[in-house]
């Protein structure tokens, strides 16, 4: 519809949903990872209750329930791009849990030697980051065509999918690149759109629904209007 009505139009596909879906991703991988321990929790504790369970599976069920701790209580750090975090120099914090005082860099670099796949799901998330980070219009295009490649060639079921993603979505990812703001260096994005259709849902949301389409129309225009006011005339720039 967009070509057809604006042919001329420039579509391009903001990096905020590009991220936002493969953290999915990398957390499907987390969660499948994390369901495995749950797994073998599930299967010792009772042994364990009943007095029953051999020492090597007393190893087992605590590494198991070391490594579920780690998935589940600190999941959101596979998702923080946030540098004073995840630096190696803040200081540590002793982990009742985990017996040894330790930084949020080092419980990630703990989570993410617990798996192959995850790891390598987070390392592949992180590439498309420093790709949105640092490349620019004329770069982006070769840039992409190398992370399509390695999605394609990975071996984890939820990240390799991935590449039919972005080979479909080529053109508008590298149109995101295109800057519209020389002064701030701002690149174009989708921020005004997505501004103005949460600022409609929340009237429609607030009004527990409109039945009158020209009065939910006219509410959305004064709403969105700065210069909109109760007068049948607009208000002067001199504001008189």
């Amino acid at each position: 519809m967009t070509k057809h009505v604006f042919p001329s139009a420039i579509c391009i596909t903001d990096h905020f949903h590009v991220i936002q879906e493969l953290n999915r991703r990398v957390d499907r991988v987390r969660i499948r990872v994390q369901n495995r321990f749950r797994k073998t929790i599930n299967t010792l504790k009772p042994k364990e209750n009943n007095k029953t369970i051999t020492p090597e599976e007393i190893v087992e069920l605590e590494e198991a329930s070391r490594y579920y701790y780690v998935l589940k209580k600190f999941n959101w750090l596979l998702a923080s791009t946030n540098k004073k975090i995840l630096d190696i120099n803040v200081e540590r914090r002793f982990n009742h849990r985990l017996n040894r005082y330790l930084n949020y860099s080092e419980i990630l670099a703990y989570m993410l030697a617990i798996d192959d796949e995850l790891e390598e799901a987070f390392y592949l998330r992180n590439d498309v980051t420093h790709f949105y980070d640092h490349c620019t219009y004329d770069t982006a295009k070769k840039q992409l065509e190398k992370i399509i490649i390695d999605f394609r060639s990975s071996t984890v079921a939820e990240m390799s999918p991935f590449a039919n993603t972005l080979t479909n979505w080529k053109k508008e990812i590298i149109n995101s690149f295109i800057i519209v703001d020389d002064k701030s260096n701002r690149k174009m994005n989708t921020a005004i759109v997505e501004n103005r259709n949460k600022s409609i849902k929340l009237l429609k949301h607030a009004s527990n629904g409109y039945l009158n389409w020209e009065r939910f129309r006219n509410r959305i225009l004064y709403t969105l209007n700065e210069d909109t006011t109760f007068y049948y005339t607009s208000i002067r720039k001199d504001g008189k």
